[in-house]
């Protein structure tokens, strides 16, 4: 392999929005470790492959078509791009097309087109429905599986599991449920997606471990990265990992990958029960996990390594790995013409002209000039969901009105710690139970570290802050926050407690219904009927929104909210439609200062936003500014808004007292709504800017790399 000659590889896998697909990952991984040159196309089947807009990552993007069309038209959709771009090498890194592509391989290499996969053989042998039969042949220790074809049985099967179980998809897609009601809901929403029925599995508490490997042509270990999940997030998923050196693990492994006679990247999933110590197989992937950048931080790139296989078989490789790296799941926004969406949906490929990809993976902020104001943020976590900190730091972090950037963490596992590309310097807050301990920490930090601004991002921390901005105002700590009045104002126009719902200019504000008891949640339905979302409520805050689909899901709804400290619990219609959103800030004398309208394009099943795009809707907006003046609003605040499918009103849904996570966007569409806040925080003159440009504003994972021993810095000194 000559390093002057540029290496062209196809990859696939850039979309997956929160729950990231591995491409993106394994591009990266590639660019950063590939000693020579190396141009890289995203292959994806539809345009909203977002990390392949990553800048500089990818040269061109290809649209391939549906999978259900048969082996037939892919292949000829490859070949067709491999005619005018001439691949080496293909890395797939989805489920569903590797078998596809395994079928096709010898016609691909016919091609030129390289590709280390296995064979259709041994990949049955390990899919989800038949991998408790491998196990049970092959005396490997597995958590009790259960397929269930029919969804409609998965009630009498789920009920003769101990709960709580764990129900998944047959290609992908799990979630711990706790009641017959859950699993039959998942298990139907499963198999609208993948088909097949669904599959019920024993939770088995214990430690979780990943196991990446790279196999050789001749089905031998080329690398192995054994890997011990250090943050788990909601939905299961690795967010926070460091390597782990377990001879255990790995023997166990190795034993796996020699019964399964495997060519190519393979991921195993186990458990370390807390009962027996034993590790447990919980699951095989045909393909690189999308946490794959750590073996780059880790020194031992699988992805190059994988590559270099292909290319030459057999070849040295060095396993020497860095057991003191961690890696960090954050995210990365980017904002691009909207034309570039319209030509790939047109035109199926898209040359991607963008600047050379940063091998310097995370850059650290430069400290800006003392006399310049310093800026705290709270709410700076990606771990279960996008918080709005990250989103306003890249919104003023190369201002060059900005000095040092504060972020305020409360725990070590806060994903924005890694973001050393935002923040000057992290501060812990283990405590925020009262104004006063809260109060006690800024001040303790503004004693060493001058805070001039402080925005808090929380929507449960915001009520304590305005009840502390006086004190704060009094140590020159300048906030921008409404009054308690004008909070619990806004709370009451979407209703906290009871609401009739009401009909305002260009959107209506839904029926609202407030339950203090499981018989009062029982008569919801009667009033609004189903589905209907309820929210548990607790200090004038609602949250964890649940979608109620049935009588039968009524007991389990009131049991989660009642166990998990809520007072009581709202009621809303379910709409189904597009959602939209206005973001704006007002200042002391309640005059909208600026705003920003969008469409959301894409969100995740949390709801955050990962794909939008500017528009005017004149009606809300103008109603917008209207109630923002009726109750005297102060600083940050977003509405949101559905536009009702089967009567296309706008609903008013949500109303967020502070700036929304995709608040960086304000930035590039000419309107820094952050720095805006900021000038007036400080009593500064405004000016207002557009660009009127058609833009896109996307989200896509980023992984990023830390020490493992910055964890256990930020706990001891409470900062990094």
């Amino acid at each position: 392999m000559n390093k002057n000659n540029e290496i062209r590889v196809a990859i696939t896998g850039f979309g997956g929005l929160d729950n990231s697909e591995p491409g993106t990952a394994v591009a990266r991984a590639l660019k950063l470790g590939w000693e020579g040159k190396i141009s890289i196309d995203a292959l994806g089947y539809d345009p909203w492959m977002t990390g392949a807009f990553s800048p500089g990552l990818i040269d061109n993007i290809h649209i391939l078509p549906p999978l259900v069309e048969g082996d037939y038209a892919l292949l000829e959709r490859i070949v067709e791009i491999n005619e005018k771009r001439k691949f080496h090498v293909i890395i797939p890194t989805l489920e569903l097309e590797i078998p596809v592509l395994s079928r096709l391989e010898e016609r691909l290499k016919s091609k030129g087109i390289k590709i280390l996969i296995p064979s259709s053989e041994h990949l049955n042998m390990v899919t989800k429905t038949a991998l408790p039969y491998f196990c049970y042949r092959n005396k490997i220790p597995t958590p009790i599986t259960l397929h269930v074809p029919n969804v409609n049985d998965v009630p009498f099967h789920a009920n003769q599991f101990t709960y709580p179980i764990m129900i998944k998809g047959v290609v992908a897609s799990a979630k711990k449920v706790d009641n017959w009601s859950d699993a039959l809901f998942y298990s139907r929403k499963f198999n609208s997606r993948w088909g097949g029925g669904a599959i019920l599995q024993e939770k088995i508490e214990g430690e979780e471990f990943d196991v990446s490997i790279v196999a050789r042509a001749n089905e031998s270990c080329a690398s192995i990265l054994p890997m011990k999940k250090l943050g788990v997030n909601q939905k299961g998923k690795g967010v926070i990992g460091s390597p782990v050196n377990d001879p255990e693990l790995i023997k166990h492994s190795m034993k796996i990958l020699k019964k399964i006679h495997w060519k190519g990247p393979l991921e195993l999933e186990f458990i370390k029960s807390n009962n027996t110590n034993k590790y447990i197989l919980l699951e095989i992937n045909p393909r690189f996990p999308s946490w794959i950048l750590l073996s780059h931080f880790s020194n031992i790139n699988q992805p190059v390594t994988l590559l270099k296989e292909i290319l030459k078989p057999n070849c040295l490789i060095r396993n020497v790995t860095n057991m003191k790296k961690a890696f960090v799941r954050n995210i990365e926004e980017i904002t691009l013409p909207f034309e570039k969406i319209k030509k790939l949906t047109s035109h199926k490929s898209l040359e991607i002209k963008q600047n050379s990809f940063e091998k310097k993976h995370l850059v650290k902020r430069k400290i800006n000039s003392k006399n310049l104001p310093n800026i705290a943020i709270s709410a700076i976590s990606t771990f279960d969901y996008v918080m709005p900190g990250a989103g306003l730091a890249k919104a003023i972090s190369e201002s060059n009105e900005i000095g040092n950037i504060f972020g305020f963490a409360y725990g070590p596992y806060d994903t924005g710690i890694v973001r050393t590309d935002l923040f000057n310097k992290m501060f812990l807050f283990k405590d925020i139970s009262s104004k006063k301990v809260l109060l006690n920490r800024i001040l303790e930090i503004n004693k060493s570290n001058k805070i001039d601004v402080l925005i808090p991002s929380l929507d449960s921390e915001l009520k304590s802050y305005i009840e502390i901005k006086e004190e704060l105002k009094k140590n020159n700590i300048m906030t921008l926050l409404p009054t308690i009045k004008a909070f619990k104002k806004s709370k009451d126009i979407i209703g906290i407690n009871n609401h009739k719902g009401e009909v305002r200019e260009g959107f209506t504000i839904p029926k609202t219904i407030k339950s203090d008891s499981i018989e009062s949640l029982r008569q919801v339905s009667k009033s609004i009927g189903y589905p209907f979302v309820a929210k548990g409520v607790i200090n004038d805050f609602a949250a964890n929104p649940i979608i109620v689909y049935n009588k039968y899901q009524i007991p389990f709804v009131w049991e989660y909210f009642d166990s998990s400290g809520f007072e009581s619990v709202i009621s809303k219609k379910f709409f189904k439609g597009d959602e939209f959103s206005i973001t704006g800030v007002c200042d002391r004398e309640h005059n909208l200062v600026g705003s920003l309208t969008i469409k959301k394009l894409l969100t995740c099943e949390k709801g955050n936003t990962w794909a939008a795009r500017k528009i005017s809707l004149p009606k809300l907006q103008n109603e917008f500014k209207k109630i923002l003046k009726e109750i005297n609003w102060v600083g940050p605040v977003e509405f949101e808004f559905i536009r009702d499918s089967f009567d296309e009103e706008f609903k008013l849904i949500e109303i967020n007292c502070r700036f929304p996570a995709w608040i960086s966007f304000t930035k590039d569409v000419g309107y820094n709504l952050p720095l805006t806040a900021i000038d007036l925080a400080q009593s500064k003159k405004i000016n207002s800017f557009y660009k009127n440009e058609d833009l896109i504003f996307t989200r896509n994972c980023l992984e990023f790399d830390t020490e493992m021993i910055n964890f256990g810095k930020l706990l001891k000194q409470q900062s990094i």
